[in-house]
């Protein structure tokens, strides 16, 4: 029996991965065990893992309970982005120790802690997001991100939309719009926040990338919740979880079938026809 109350529609999205970095660290692994000099293997070993790390795994949401709540936080190092960027590190030092001790060329050195310092610094950044939450109280939503802090009364939010943003270099991420008159909502955003600001009055913009979640299950949650006022006061923070949790493989396969099933008997008139 699902953990996900009646009526919840999960999403499915779509369940992509680049092949390049798995390849690419199954490649430097494989350099690491069958060649080169024994002394090097551990920085294919490193690039390896780093490489690997970037593989694409279900966003499991990073939960808590707080005064019996749900509330989602930011934890970098479950994300791909966190991994790589932490054995990079490893890697960074691993050059960095071998061109202080080893016969390695000199510009060993210099790589080291290039790549060490530059991965540091980045990891340093995502950690500085660790106290984002996104709280789903009986009667508010509580977002806190980045210098912003809102608290959106749920019967006050009048649409939730997502669009598309694009970014200088090309691409994409998926923001999450909130539709809500600014007079009813808590703003304790700081003043450098709110001069950044650039919604349209009364639109409330969550980044998704500033979660470990799946953006569509988020943007998904938040919908039910605004759409069905009976079930915020007895929803529990279990199934909260259950919801920003994309379905597994099986479940996908069985919803998407079933949708399949739903529109091919959409098309299909009911009626029979009568001859004459």
């Amino acid at each position: 029996m699902s953990d996900r109350p009646a009526g919840f529609e999960p999403v499915l999205g779509r369940r992509m991965f680049p092949l390049i970095y798995p390849l690419a660290g199954l490649v430097f692994l494989a350099m690491a065990v069958f060649g080169g000099p024994g002394d090097h293997r551990l920085v294919f070993v490193s690039f390896g893992l780093a490489a690997v790390s970037m593989f694409s795994t279900p966003e499991r949401p990073a939960m808590a309970v707080v005064a019996g709540r749900a509330v989602l936080r930011y934890r970098p190092w479950r994300s791909p982005v966190g991994r790589f960027s932490f054995l990079l590190i490893v890697a960074g030092a691993t050059i960095l120790w071998y061109g202080l001790t080893a016969d390695v060329p000199r510009w060993f050195v210099a790589a080291g802690l290039i790549l060490m310092l530059g991965s540091g610094f980045f990891t340093a950044l995502l950690l500085t997001g660790i106290s984002r939450h996104i709280t789903f109280a009986e009667h508010t939503l509580h977002v806190a991100y980045a210098g912003f802090d809102w608290e959106l009364p749920w019967e006050a939010i009048t649409a939730v939309a997502t669009r598309a943003k694009q970014v200088e270099r090309g691409g994409s991420y998926l923001q999450i719009v909130l539709t809500c008159p600014p007079s009813a909502v808590i703003d304790r955003s700081k003043p450098t926040a709110r001069a950044r600001q650039r919604d349209p009055e009364g639109q409330w913009t969550i980044p998704t990338g500033a979660w470990t979640v799946e953006p569509g299950a988020l943007a998904a949650t938040i919908r039910f919740l605004v759409d069905h006022p009976d079930q915020r006061a007895s929803i529990t923070p279990k199934q909260v979880r259950a919801m920003l949790t994309p379905p597994r493989g099986s479940e996908r396969a069985r919803i998407a079938q079933q949708r399949r099933l739903d529109e091919y008997l959409a098309s299909t008139d009911p009626t029979p026809h009568k001859n004459g």
